[in-house]
């Protein structure tokens, strides 16, 4: 096992994401997603990589943390991408494959167990690069060094999004003790937006083809506006409730609760960073 995979071991499927907590998650934030935002952020990252997206014959994709694959199959069926999905988590990639048996109605996709850390990907050969919620499981400096390796392996004009948390402004001043504690329980690396520009201006993109767009309020919305289908009375909680108990649904809003409550103090916030290959 990876220096990357032993770091990131509390985040498999022998611990958080095991099968169970995954259709839970599934539940929350619609087919083949497992965290907040579902199929919004990637509509939303869809409006970043738009012009690499149009790309004739379909953009050559990697999802690095893929998941269950819900992003794959969304830039496939949508812009007719071929996407190749890695993550560390078998299970999730098990379920991923058991969907992809059914095809795609345009595209393609394919679901891998991998460490993209460890792993090399032909110089040139991909449109696309995009991450999320996954990054934040590797220490800086190996962000910094799969960056560089994302450079080698994009096309020219290719593009490389980083949809994850971030650290907040409160934090970016001074980290509190709890919420540093709050980090090294959790395990997380976080930069900040401008932290993102620069480690992707240190792997070698140009300085003036890189952005971050904080999406903390967004995040917010997104967060609740999905909690509360599941919490509330109606056909989202009823559907929850067929297939899990009250006291998964409890610890699951406030688990969301706490993510919103982060965010909004100024401790954590949520940010898409890009940038492109000249």
């Amino acid at each position: 096992m990876s220096e990357t995979l032993e770091n990131a071991k509390m985040f498999t499927q022998d611990t958080q994401y095991t099968k169970e907590n995954i259709q839970s998650f599934e539940a929350t934030f619609g087919r083949g997603f497992m965290s907040a935002g579902g199929l919004q952020t990637c509509v939303e990252m869809s409006t970043i990589l738009k012009p690499v997206l149009e790309r004739e014959g379909g953009a050559k994709m990697l999802d690095i943390g893929c998941g269950i694959g819900g992003a794959g199959f969304y830039f496939a069926e949508t812009f007719g991408a071929h996407v190749h999905g890695v993550d560390i988590n078998a299970i999730g990639i098990e379920m991923a494959n058991e969907v992809a048996k059914d095809g795609v109605k345009k595209g393609s996709v394919k679901f891998e167990t991998m460490d993209a850390t460890q792993s090399e990907f032909e110089e040139g050969s991909l449109d696309i690069i995009y991450s999320r919620d996954a990054v934040l499981h590797l220490p800086n400096d190996v962000k910094l060094d799969l960056f560089k390796k994302c450079l080698k392996w994009l096309t020219p004009g290719g593009m490389i999004l980083i949809a994850d948390y971030s650290i907040g402004p409160k934090s970016a001043e001074t980290l509190s003790p709890d919420f540093e504690a709050y980090l090294k329980k959790r395990g997380y690396h976080l930069f900040t937006p401008e932290g993102f520009k620069k480690c992707f201006v240190e792997a070698g993109f140009d300085q003036e083809l890189v952005g971050a767009e904080d999406k903390a309020l967004w995040y917010c919305r997104t967060c609740q506006r999905e909690i509360d289908n599941v919490v509330l009375p109606g056909p989202g909680r009823d559907n929850f409730l067929a297939s899990f108990s009250q006291q998964q649904l409890d610890d699951l809003q406030k688990t969301y609760d706490n993510k919103i409550k982060l965010t909004l103090r100024g401790d954590r916030s949520y940010v898409m960073a890009h940038a492109t290959k000249g």
